[in-house]
């Protein structure tokens, strides 16, 4: 019933999302901060175009007809550059959202409409991703560079146009998709439950959501002439974040920690020219870690922090008088509580390069709080004890706090100051403190607000390890759904097909002295649009348009893409030893090559090997109605024979994360895991958009290497993904460490691309005598004006 329920309300959102009336924010004159207008709420009754005056954003204060209304929630963004102080060092060429590091926290309901319009006011493209949301019937709305769309570029604007699902009520966060703008260029962005089943969207159990999605997803509702409601920003939304009663776990308020990294002295352009070049420079572990944009001084340093040197920043073109007031004595990052409530805490892995842990001590200093995990990437869990939180670039996580009584904390002698320690794992990296201070007068509560504060007391030692150290696998394999709020995985035995990926480090360039990451021997090179105005190639294929445009104007044959993907004479779908996807182990006894070959040969084809992927488009190929394991396989360095961690990153709906392994993959090791009785780790996986593959054996930061690097792998994880035609698209499966990507780690994927033509044949231009009775061309691309389509202009919502 609850795939029912989110199936009706997709196809509901299909027919309304392209028909609910644009109302695009203006720029705010003198706050870019604040983005919003004066008028805060407006009512508007289709075919009516009459704007209402301001009013409370509940349907029940609309009149009578009106009960039914849309909300569309309004923000804007823009995009400035600017150096960003966030220690003694700069960091120069940084974008911004909004002129604030991080960019503003973005907020809205499952069962609204999300718009945002991004002003590009700096000098470079950009694009925005809104990660982690799955796009359903909105491919275009991905925000990925020359795949899902044209750059933003300077001057110009764009509206992203996005109906929020019942699967969509979680953590998030917005970033920019482009080079390694994300470093700075990013913002939480928090889908909150709906305040109550019967007036919005039900995303609870399987009868609420279908009592819902029947009553606004019926086809012969005319969903299209539904009114409504347009309100800015976080207008009518609980400013605390408090749950709704709708939602699964109560809590009082909750807490956004956006966990980064920052590189002091550095420059963005610099640091990419580096990954780049020839030869390669490493920009090395960052400088300080972030919690919301703010670092900590150096506990060993008595607090006095390393000060601005100006040779160095005379380099990026700064002077250390720019560098703010106090630098050196900033204090720590703080988060403020109030006694006796419960928060939701949520973690956000905003970092560049960093694996971090994240733990509450206690007022002994050594003894770790208790955390209960609830949401892992917008995943709600069945609860689940922790003493400290694990993540890393592009994941989230929810966990429920209690936060002290008064009288605990009197009884701690601690005078209301606690605090969070975060230290990095997987990689040498710095650790920092954050300072968790009650506030005694309730009318003065700061909130949320992430400021600096002094040093008493002063935290132990930065030098020390207080959090448990690197587990593989962390707690992953113990998570589990909650039950009825979340799509339950299809069974192994409803595999239809398994993809096979291998990443490895290379050498590159004449010199060998460039590096660069491959996927099965090819690496991704994010494409220039400089050059967008060329034409196609001989074979009709633009090789300068962004992937989804070259399918939106019908310069891709779906029906030629499947039989080059699936072809016998592909060398994908040929003897995968000698395309090098698999390898016998060199612990195979001699002369019982030929056996073991044949029997991997026939797990292979148990388990439905087949690559589907078209050499010529340079995608993989999903196919409607499939259930496709990618398995992510960590192979050694062809450099140094060792492993790194990776969170690969899957954009559309979300994947299962079916298992996380050490060692070396073979199809013979994935039927017995799959034949083996179950067990509890990974009884029921997650849905979730970012997995982790491990480094094990030969983890680098431990200075190890894989002992036989020809023959044997360090660690492999499985995606399990259904292709559904909602998920109609292009779309992109990265690694999320930002450099990685950089060095062209990534694959892209063309899922159900018939479907996707299908129905991209109404929105695809039509005769400019095509308009309605106003003059008003009725041409549009899921929502989005014929612009979208072309390199270098403003895109609209259309209403």
């Amino acid at each position: 019933m609850a795939a029912l329920a989110r199936l009706l309300l997709a196809l509901f959102w299909s027919a309304i999302c392209v028909s609910a009336a644009s109302l695009p924010p203006r720029q705010h004159p003198t706050n870019l901060t604040l983005g919003v207008e004066t008028r805060l709420f407006t009512r508007d009754v289709v075919p009516s175009d009459e704007q209402a005056s301001p009013a409370r954003p509940t349907t029940s204060g609309l009149a009578a007809g009106e009960q039914d209304a849309l909300t569309v929630r309004h923000y804007s963004l823009v995009v400035t550059e600017q150096t960003i102080w966030a220690t003694c060092s700069p960091a120069t060429s940084s974008l911004v959202y909004n002129g604030t590091f991080p960019g503003p926290t973005l907020r809205a309901r499952a069962g609204e409409i999300l718009q945002v319009r991004v002003h590009n006011h700096s000098s470079r493209n950009t694009t925005v991703h809104f990660h982690g949301l799955a796009m359903r019937l909105h491919p275009v709305m991905d925000g990925t560079h020359m795949i899902s769309q044209w750059p933003i570029t300077p001057g110009h604007y764009f509206d992203y146009r996005i109906p929020l699902t019942a699967e969509d009520a979680g953590t998030y966060f917005y970033h920019s998709h482009v080079g390694l703008q994300a470093m700075t260029a990013y913002g939480a962005l928090i889908v909150d439950d709906p305040p109550s089943t019967g007036t919005d969207i039900g995303t609870g159990p399987a009868t609420s959501t279908a009592q819902f999605d029947d009553r606004v997803a019926n086809p012969n509702s005319q969903a299209a002439s539904r009114p409504k409601v347009h309100i800015q920003a976080d207008y009518g939304l609980d400013k605390t974040g408090k749950s709704s009663p709708n939602a699964p776990y109560a809590y009082d308020e909750d807490r956004v920690l956006a966990l980064g990294d920052y590189w002091g002295d550095h420059d963005q352009d610099k640091i990419a020219a580096g990954l780049e070049a020839d030869p390669f420079v490493w920009p090395g572990s960052p400088s300080s870690l972030l919690l919301n944009g703010v670092s900590s001084v150096s506990a060993e340093r008595g607090g006095l922090e390393k000060a601005c040197n100006q040779t160095a920043v005379g380099l990026l073109g700064e002077t250390c008088t720019r560098a703010p007031p106090g630098c050196q004595t900033r204090g720590f990052a703080q988060l403020n509580l109030d006694y006796d409530k419960t928060y939701r805490l949520r973690f956000i892995g905003a970092t560049a390069l960093m694996y971090v842990s994240a733990g509450i001590l206690g007022s002994d200093g050594k003894t770790l709080e208790k955390l209960q995990l609830i949401e892992a990437d917008g995943t709600y869990l069945e609860k689940l004890e922790v003493d400290h939180i694990e993540i890393t670039s592009g994941q989230r996580y929810s966990a429920l706090y209690r936060s002290k009584s008064r009288l605990q904390a009197q009884k701690d002698g601690a005078n209301g100051i606690y605090w969070m320690r975060i230290e990095s794992r997987w990689r040498t990296g710095p650790s920092m403190w954050v300072k968790i201070v009650y506030n005694d007068d309730k009318k003065e509560n700061p909130s949320s607000q992430m400021t600096t504060a002094s040093m008493s007391p002063p935290p132990p030692s930065s030098q020390a390890t207080y959090l448990p150290t690197e587990t593989f696998g962390w707690v992953t394999g113990a998570m589990a759904p909650l039950r009825g709020w979340s799509e339950e995985m299809p069974a192994d035995s409803e595999v239809s097909r398994t993809v096979v990926i291998d990443m490895q480090q290379t050498p590159f360039y004449g010199s060998k002295k460039g590096v660069r990451w491959m996927q099965n021997g090819a690496s991704f090179n994010e494409q220039d649009p400089a050059s967008a105005t060329s034409g196609a190639s001989g074979d009709g294929v633009s090789r300068y348009r962004p992937y989804l445009v070259n399918m939106m104007v019908g310069s891709v044959e779906v029906p030629s893409t499947y039989e080059r993907a699936f072809s016998p004479q592909n060398r994908w779908n040929q003897d995968p030893f000698q395309s090098g996807l698999l390898r016998l182990p060199s612990s195979s006894p001699r002369g019982t090559t030929n056996g073991a070959k044949k029997t991997e040969l026939e797990m292979a084809k148990k388990h439905h090997l087949g690559q589907g992927f078209d050499d010529k488009l340079g995608v993989y190929v999903g196919k409607p109605g499939e259930v496709l394991d990618i398995v992510l396989v960590n192979r050694p360095s062809a450099i140094s024979s060792s492993t790194e961690m990776h969170p690969w990153h899957m954009h559309s709906r979300k994947h299962w994360t079916r298992t996380i392994q050490p060692g070396s993959f073979s199809f013979a090791a994935l039927d017995r895991l799959y034949s083996s009785p179950s067990s509890a780790a990974f009884a029921r996986p997650i849905p979730r958009d970012t997995t982790v593959v491990y480094a094990s054996p030969g983890a680098a930061y431990l200075g190890q290497t894989v002992p036989n690097p020809t023959h044997e792998d360090g660690g492999w994880s499985v995606l399990r993904y259904k292709v559904d035609g909602d998920n109609a698209g292009m779309f992109v499966l990265h690694c999320h460490i930002l450099f990685h990507l950089q060095m062209g780690m990534a694959t892209v994927w063309a899922m159900a691309p018939d479907v996707l033509l299908d129905r991209a044949k109404p929105y695809l231009p039509a005769p400019s005598s095509n308009a309605d009775g106003n003059g008003k061309s009725q041409t549009q691309i899921q929502g989005l004006s014929p612009a979208y389509l072309t390199y270098a202009t403003n895109v609209d919502a259309i209403a």
